[in-house]
């Protein structure tokens, strides 16, 4: 699948660039469109370079412990401990993060990515992991004065029920943050897990 969407924003690059050409052509070209056509490069250009939100995320790459306090069906407390891997991928665009740990009772892997898309001004996430065949998809925005993110989305659980999602992840300095994760499966918004990283020396 993701192949086939690379291979169709390819071709949507290619469409514009023959339209833009055809345009240019059935104007009688001149410096007018040269300058159009121009600034429309420059805007593509500018959207695949990273910017300060960018260099922010970037400030997280890093290998990183893990203290989790995750909410049981019976509302008890599970703690557990694990690792996680920050690393930048596509250009310093998006950040990736590998998790390592426990959930449930079971050992549990995900790996997430996000995003700033300078399009939308917003910040993208998408989360996959061991524990489901779906994947989770949400939008987000900057909080606490840039000191942290708050994601909205949703996901399905058994029998397609859908689940609202909330994360909000808060920096404290440059080595250590928390995460809380609120689920709503439709009986009210509860936390279901918060884990605090801390950066590896």
């Amino acid at each position: 699948m993701l192949r086939g969407l690379g291979m169709a924003l390819v071709a949507g690059a290619l469409a514009l660039s023959f339209t833009l050409g055809r345009v240019s052509a059935q104007d009688g070209g001149g410096a007018d469109n040269d300058a159009d056509n121009e600034a429309v490069k420059k805007a593509w250009a500018e959207l695949g370079k990273p910017g300060p939100e960018h260099a922010e995320l970037k400030k997280m790459v890093g290998a990183w412990t893990t203290a989790a306090k995750e909410t049981q069906m019976d509302g008890s407390i599970k703690e557990t401990t694990g690792k996680t891997t920050y690393s930048m991928v596509m250009n310093d665009l998006i950040l990736r993060q590998d998790y390592d740990g426990e959930a449930g009772g079971v050992p549990f892997k995900g790996v997430g990515y996000v995003a700033f898309n300078k399009g939308s001004g917003k910040y993208e996430s998408v989360w996959m992991d061991t524990m489901s065949t779906g994947m989770a998809w949400m939008n987000g925005e900057s909080i606490e004065k840039g000191k942290g993110w708050e994601y909205k989305g949703h996901w399905f659980g058994p029998g397609g029920m859908k689940v609202n999602a909330r994360l909000v992840l808060k920096l404290q300095g440059d080595d250590k943050q928390t995460m809380e994760y609120y689920m709503d499966m439709g009986q009210g918004e509860m936390k279901s897990v918060e884990i605090v990283y801390t950066r590896q020396k």
